[in-house]
């Protein structure tokens, strides 16, 4: 499970179209306590909702709805939250209060916020092109 969200992390951070968004700053994998892997989610996170921050900062001074965007980030973080309230402690066996818990639920925001934060760049480009969009998307 580790393994694999890092990898989804790592792609969502380092894929070609999103080339605004930040390198990660530290690999969770390579760390050697759960301190230190703690620790780094944490950071990991930080700079995902930093990045998420500055995109949604960026579109809602340009947004013509600006009200609709602003109660749909709110219900987002909301449901982003409890999501992650429920996912952590769910995740691995085993896992449950401490440091790996909070690991967890930290890999969980970050997912979370860079899949948002993907959302935002797509409005972004798509009101680059001043056409009509698809679901977020621009239509040729």
């Amino acid at each position: 499970m580790k393994g694999r969200l890092f990898s989804f992390l790592a792609t969502l951070l380092v894929a070609p179209a999103l080339a605004t968004t930040p390198l990660p700053i530290c690999d969770i994998e390579m760390q050697s306590n759960q301190m230190e892997r703690g620790m780094c989610a944490a950071r990991l996170y930080k700079q995902a909702d930093d990045y998420l921050n500055r995109l949604y900062k960026q579109q809602v001074k340009y947004e013509v709805h600006a009200k609709g965007l602003r109660d749909a980030q709110k219900a987002w973080l909301e449901y982003r939250d409890k999501s992650c309230a429920y996912e952590a402690p769910q995740s691995p066996p085993g896992v449950q209060g401490g440091s790996d818990e909070a690991e967890e639920e930290y890999r969980c925001l970050s997912s979370y916020t860079l899949e948002r934060a993907r959302r935002l760049e797509d409005y972004i480009e798509c009101q680059s092109w001043n056409g009509p969009c698809i679901s977020g998307r621009a239509s040729n």
